[in-house]
């Protein structure tokens, strides 16, 4: 009997052991997920206005995926007044945005050519 529940006990621990295992790797995939979703964060845009003194862009824009926010144009404001630097009016980006306190924010942008 001794001789029977240790042989119940190994069979449940190696039960529980290959459980665990499949449950670890179950949402492992090859695919790059990351960069699908950083890439989706991108907007493209063109530039309307830029207050430097305010620290405001205004751009017009697609549809922004990370906001659900329909195209239209708009303002953002920046946390750092830097990132203003190289914007010219006319000119075509790629922008990530957020929202914080019913806040738009710019938060990063690269030119478009």
């Amino acid at each position: 009997m001794k001789q029977q529940h240790s042989v119940a006990f190994g069979l449940l621990l190696l039960a529980a052991s290959a459980f665990a295992h499949e449950s670890h790797d179950a949402g492992k995939t090859d695919a790059p997920v990351q960069a699908v979703s950083q890439n989706e964060d991108w907007t493209e845009g063109e530039v309307r206005k830029i207050d430097l003194a305010q620290g405001k862009v205004t751009l017009k824009h697609g549809f922004i995926r990370n906001l659900g926010m329909d195209a239209m144009t708009m303002v953002f404001r920046v946390k750092e007044p830097r990132l203003l630097v190289g914007l010219e009016v006319g000119q075509a980006v790629r922008f990530k945005a957020t929202e914080a306190g019913g806040v738009l924010y710019l938060l990063d942008w690269q030119a478009q050519p």
